[in-house]
């Protein structure tokens, strides 16, 4: 289990290094990524607005992540715990896609996008431990 703490406070002044967001019609995931924090953002679509479900990962569950992206693995899991706020999140490789789950939040990536995601990934866990 995951428990956020003071670093996403001060990670809030920071600038973002990674922010990009794949769009669905009604749905969307976004990876925001800072010197010390990511966050991925799951969205969907509610009525004229836009409803969003935030998660903060650590360098390590991005390694988890990109061992999916690469094929190593055909699922990751993971809990998280903020406050009152608890998320279950999972990852599965189906074919030629990748399926992103955050409690009733869901996000669907194409081959391409699963293979942008990866290079993001890679990117963000190598920023994240720069000294």
């Amino acid at each position: 289990m995951i428990s956020e703490s003071r670093q996403e406070q001060s990670s809030s002044t920071q600038p973002l290094l990674v922010d990009k967001a794949f769009f669905g019609k009604d749905n969307c995931l976004s990876l925001q990524v800072k010197k010390d924090a990511c966050f991925m953002k799951w969205g969907r679509k509610a009525g004229s607005s836009w409803e969003w479900k935030t998660v903060k990962f650590s360098d390590v569950e991005l390694g988890e992540l990109l061992a999916l992206v690469d094929g190593t693995v055909s699922e990751a899991k993971f809990f998280h715990s903020f406050g009152d706020d608890k998320t279950q999140l999972w990852f599965t490789r189906k074919d030629n896609s990748l399926i992103c789950k955050a409690g009733d939040f869901t996000k669907g990536l194409s081959l391409g996008e699963m293979r942008v995601f990866g290079v993001l990934l890679r990117h963000s866990v190598w920023m994240m431990n720069l000294a």
